[in-house]
């Protein structure tokens, strides 16, 4: 791993993220891995700054390349209407949530060979999925690191299936 001189790539990792870091490493140590990598782990254990770090090491330009989904679309649903609207018709709000991350989505990969998708707990209110979508862009080269919130105690819990992702957990 080259170290980086962007602030990022000096964040003092955890022992918890080291390892984490390892498995990201080893995933992509034989080329893309042609489905997404999601790091897993509850709210405030490293999963963004782990992301951010990897970026870092690799890219000279890894701001471009995060993308933090729920404002995304939450400017997507108030560009479209009143959110007290959209709060009342969850029916309504889920088909346009599908429609915004399609969009989000298409534009965070146009041209990309690297991208971390944060902030995603939006999708998990409305049971929106996120992977399979993503799956479509790793399948394509795209190494695609997805920071998936796991906190059964707050009432998020992502179910991933078999073969649809490459999990990373990081322990707290």
């Amino acid at each position: 791993m080259t170290p980086s001189a962007h602030p990022w790539g000096s964040i003092e990792l955890t022992s918890g993220q080291r390892r984490a870091l390892d498995q990201i490493e080893s995933i992509l140590a034989s080329g893309p891995p042609n489905m997404p990598i999601c790091i897993i782990g509850d709210f405030g254990s490293g999963k963004t700054t782990l992301a951010r770090y990897w970026l870092a090491s690799h890219f000279d330009d890894p701001e471009r390349r995060v993308h933090a989904l729920n404002r995304a679309l939450l400017d997507a649903l108030k560009r479209e209407g009143d959110l007290a609207d959209f709060a009342a018709d969850p029916d309504k709000t889920r088909v346009f949530l599908r429609i915004a991350l399609a969009d989000a989505l298409e534009s965070a990969f146009s041209g990309a060979d690297a991208v971390v998708l944060d902030a995603i707990e939006l999708l998990h209110v409305y049971a929106v999925p996120l992977i399979p979508r993503v799956a479509e862009h790793a399948r394509r080269g795209v190494v695609a690191l997805i920071c998936v919130p796991d906190s059964p105690n707050e009432g998020v819990r992502y179910e991933l299936r078999p073969f649809e992702c490459h999990v990373v957990r990081l322990d707290s």
